[in-house]
């Protein structure tokens, strides 16, 4: 992949880096230290301090991995910051940071990041992009960051709460849909909730203001009964009328299986134009703006459901890697340009397993299976193919993709997406053969039984995807099965991943 992720942890730098906002007069409340925290595991990265002019500091040495090497980055910047009506806090500069040892890095930082200041100005969530130029020796590389990255700022003396099992469990991608009891205004989109602290998301197509999308970043607690608390403010454009700050909060429960969380919500929409773009207030007529509307939302884990092989049921090639690779190779820009996997003898789930190193060169790299499940699996179509993966970086900056591809004779192709990434322990997946969620690659429309039966038939290729993140990471591989359908008499059993 490209090099962006690989200095994913230095983009946390973007609020230490110079910039040039105006110092808002709320800024006081922004004074003292902050620990700036992003990893998806609550890692430290150092302290950002704020005095009374809005001037930001940071002096940190950061160790960074690139392609197996470590290297100790020594970053020293100054920045300025802003925090609006409603808590909205701004930051944009740009610095540089260079390699201490082993080998010369420079690395030049334009970066935006705005975010919500928590009531008890204790906590700034929010996100961030960047522009990167990154020079080592004689080579220069602009990145661009393709998606906001979520950061959050802890004040001094302040512990995020709650910090247990209750967030790991509800961290993962949710519907959510807001209804408004009959009012004229409602949000259905899709929302992020990391265990780091922090909501981000998108919202679509509200009654009011259609085919909008914007990221939303925000605060959520959850206490050990499961209460869930929410507040977020984003300010977006609304056409014919300009633009418009929007700021919701509100209160449910989780469900005893973290599969859904519902409660009631408030919204306000503002009558203040909140935003460098535009030049003047703008005059809305009711029931738009300043006015409080209430509501119920839901919010749905994704959770896929696929059935469990009957009894009846041939397994007609097995990968458990308890003794060596099995065959197995790597496609795309992994371990140096081998192809070849590492084996491990242990770590696996259990015994052995597959492993590689992301070599940060773009594309993405997949495990390419070996001759046992290719050629006539005719028997194959309407079993299943089950497999375990991990992944050593799954929190932020991940990205979607092909999980895994079937290649027929003459170039036919077949792709099936999963719904959601593999975390740091085994993750399971299972998934039909049959063209049901298959796509023919290329064509963006569904596959046909006959593509599916045509591709089994006389199977060239089988990848599954080994990396889910832009930037240097490892993935592991372990307990491949391709089924048969068995007997269709069998009664299908359910397992949910």
């Amino acid at each position: 992949m490209t090099y962006r992720a690989a200095v994913g942890k230095m983009g946390l730098l973007v609020l230490c880096l110079s910039g040039t906002l105006i110092v808002h007069a709320q800024v006081d409340v922004l004074q003292g230290n902050w620990t700036l925290v992003t990893d998806v595991e609550g890692s430290e990265f150092g302290v950002f301090s704020i005095d009374a002019n809005g001037a930001g500091v940071c002096e940190e040495t950061i160790k960074h991995v690139l392609s197996g090497e470590e290297f100790n980055f020594l970053v020293t910047n100054r920045g300025l910051v802003r925090l609006e009506q409603g808590g909205i806090f701004f930051y944009a500069g740009g610095g540089t940071a260079s390699a201490m040892e082993n080998v010369s890095y420079r690395v030049l930082t334009e970066a935006v990041a705005s975010g919500v200041v928590s009531p008890a100005s204790t906590m700034i969530v929010g996100i961030w992009t960047e522009n990167q130029i990154y020079t080592k020796l004689i080579t220069t590389q602009e990145v661009v960051s393709a998606t906001p990255v979520p950061f959050i700022m802890v004040h001094e003396n302040h512990q995020i709460n709650p910090p247990g099992e209750m967030i790991q469990n509800i961290a993962g991608e949710w519907d959510i849909d807001l209804q408004s009891n009959g009012l004229a205004i409602s949000w259905t989109g899709e929302i992020t909730l990391n265990i780091n602290g922090t909501l981000i998301g998108i919202l679509k197509d509200s009654n009011l203001v259609k085919n909008w999308e914007s990221p939303a970043a925000g605060l959520y607690y959850v206490t050990e009964n499961g209460h869930f608390i929410f507040e977020y403010t984003t300010s977006i454009e609304i056409p014919n009328i300009g633009v418009k700050t929007i700021a919701i909060s509100g209160n449910g429960q989780v469900s005893a299986d973290f599969t859904q969380i519902s409660g009631t919500w408030t919204v306000t929409i503002s009558n203040d134009a909140n935003s460098g773009t535009a030049s003047a207030k703008v005059s809305v007529q009711a029931p738009f703006v300043d006015n409080v509307y209430t509501g119920e939302f839901t919010m749905n884990k994704e959770i896929q459901v696929m059935p469990e092989p009957d009894a009846f049921a041939v397994q007609l090639a097995i990968s458990t890697f308890d003794a060596d690779r099995e065959g197995w190779r790597i496609v795309g820009d992994a371990q140096e340009g081998t192809f070849i996997p590492f084996h491990r003898s242990v770590g696996g789930n259990p015994g052995g397993y597959v492993e590689s190193i992301d070599d940060v060169l773009g594309g993405t790299w997949y495990w390419s299976a070996p001759q046992k499940y290719l050629g006539n699996q005719t028997n194959a179509y309407g079993g299943l193919l089950s497999f375990q993966l991990k992944q050593s970086n799954p929190g932020s900056q991940q990205y979607d993709g092909d999980d895994v591809i079937l290649t027929g004779l003459g170039g036919l192709s077949l792709a099936y997406r999963f719904n959601s990434p593999p975390g740091k322990d085994w993750s399971s997946y299972a998934v039909l053969l049959t063209e049901g969620g298959w796509k023919k690659s290329g064509a963006f429309r569904e596959a046909t039984q006959a593509e599916m039966r045509t591709v089994l038939a006389s199977l060239q290729e089988l990848w599954i995807r080994g990396e889910y993140r832009n930037g240097d990471d490892f993935g592991g591989l372990d307990n491949v099965v391709l089924f048969s359908a068995g007997q269709e008499t069998a009664v299908p059993h359910w397992m949910i991943h």
